[in-house]
């Protein structure tokens, strides 16, 4: 009996190889960080797609949620039903698996469980998930971004099926180029800037 607490006890065995690549992996600096929660964590490895070909992304919409998951880590979690089949988080796990292709380490991913009698009704919840009912305005974005105090190079790894950035940046930002300190005054004064489309003043 003692034998058989001991052995229940005892710590698995470490694998000299996993141990050298994530080792090599945290001093590269290729460690996707978690930061987020849900009801539960689950191995990327053990989750399964369940939209099929529902939806498919561009090589630049994948580069640019490449770039958002390097940047910002795990920010939400993954949506599933029946234990282990993605509802929301098809395209993330996509990119994640060319990550870590790439070498990447991420730990277990928080999972939140969507409740479903069968495959018809978690269908049915993919498609409202997946349903969208606001749109994004040029104008709407503009005020956003002057309130949250962001740039015109913050919305350089989104991708807004909504806006055009590159319209949106040369109406909205085109002709605004940074001060100097002597025309400034102080660099933490407050100044006003116009918007050429609405007329409306914002203080940044």
């Amino acid at each position: 009996m003692r034998e058989l607490a001991l052995l229940t006890q005892a710590k698995p065995a470490k694998n000299p190889r996993t141990d050298a690549v994530r080792k090599l992996s945290v001093k590269l600096g290729k460690i996707i960080e978690i930061k987020c929660g849900g009801s539960r964590l689950v191995s990327h490895a053990e989750l399964l797609a369940f939209q099929g070909a529902l939806k498919t992304m561009s090589k630049d919409s994948a580069l640019k949620l490449k770039k958002s998951i390097i940047k910002h880590g795990w920010i939400a979690p993954i949506f599933v039903w029946n234990n282990n089949n993605i509802i929301d988080g098809h395209g993330r796990m996509l990119i994640l698996a060319e990550l870590v292709k790439e070498g990447y380490i991420i730990d277990e991913l928080p999972v939140v469980d969507i409740d479903a009698k069968n495959k018809k009704e978690a269908a049915k919840i993919l498609l409202a998930i997946n349903s969208k009912y606001q749109d994004i305005t040029d104008e709407g974005l503009y005020q956003f971004m002057a309130e949250m105090d962001l740039a015109a190079i913050d919305l350089d790894d989104l991708a807004m099926p909504d806006i055009d950035l590159d319209i949106f940046k040369s109406g909205y930002f085109e002709g605004f180029e940074p001060v100097s300190a002597d025309s400034q005054g102080r660099l933490d004064e407050k100044t006003k800037i116009k918007c050429p489309k609405c007329g409306n003043e914002f203080t940044t």
